[in-house]
């Protein structure tokens, strides 16, 4: 009994994954904002990978017309990328707003962004981020505080990582993709050293 609850359940979702491509593929010009919209209320999931993946592959082996393979293929690396984005943690959402900006606006511009994710945040308990204080810190005020249910530390933006957190992830991601790729494109290599590029700049602003 509970095999075939199981098989109706995968079935059930591989059905709701069908019904979310198609909304994806005929959103048309608001594929990018469907996908986003998609993942704000979480209903981007491996399963909808897998369905996206599996269609594109049929749509290969059927010899359908390149325009829609093309289309599809984009949609498939758009779920990817927006599953990825939502599952990274802050220093690697910075550093792909960085390379996106380094692309767009240039080396200064990424650098200036830069300062403004790492002015006035450190790594806080548990890894956590917090805003740096500006003076001694009040004790018995602070104890007031937290008993009255009142928060102590304002929350830091989003986009803001302390800069040694920001390195830390960089270097261990390099070094992964340096450890488990054995060959690499020109175009890999490339993206590469654009991550080694920020990387060094981050190294290079003071605290």
């Amino acid at each position: 009994m509970s095999a075939v609850s199981d098989q109706r359940s995968d079935d059930d979702q591989r059905e709701e994954a069908k019904q979310k491509l198609v909304k994806i593929i005929k959103s048309g010009s608001r594929i990018d904002e469907t996908i986003f919209e998609f993942g704000e209320q979480g209903l981007l999931d491996e399963t909808l990978l897998e369905v996206t993946f599996r269609r594109l592959e049929d749509a290969r082996l059927m010899e359908q017309e390149p325009e829609f393979i093309d289309g599809l293929n984009m949609v498939y690396q758009r779920i990817e990328a927006e599953i990825a984005r939502r599952n990274s943690s802050p220093a690697m959402l910075l550093l792909d707003k960085l390379l996106k900006i380094e692309a767009k606006e240039g080396a200064d511009r990424a650098r200036f962004e830069m300062m403004k994710a790492f002015d006035g945040v450190q790594v806080g308990p548990q890894g956590s981020i917090v805003p740096m204080m500006d003076g001694p810190v009040d004790l018995f005020a602070t104890a007031e505080r937290l008993a009255s249910g009142e928060d102590v530390l304002p929350m830091p933006d989003e986009d803001q990582v302390p800069r040694g957190m920001f390195i830390t992830e960089v270097e261990e991601m390099l070094t992964r993709i340096a450890v488990e790729e054995m060959s690499e494109t020109q175009e890999h290599a490339e993206a590469l050293q654009r991550v080694r590029n920020i990387l060094q700049i981050a190294k290079e602003l003071q605290n």
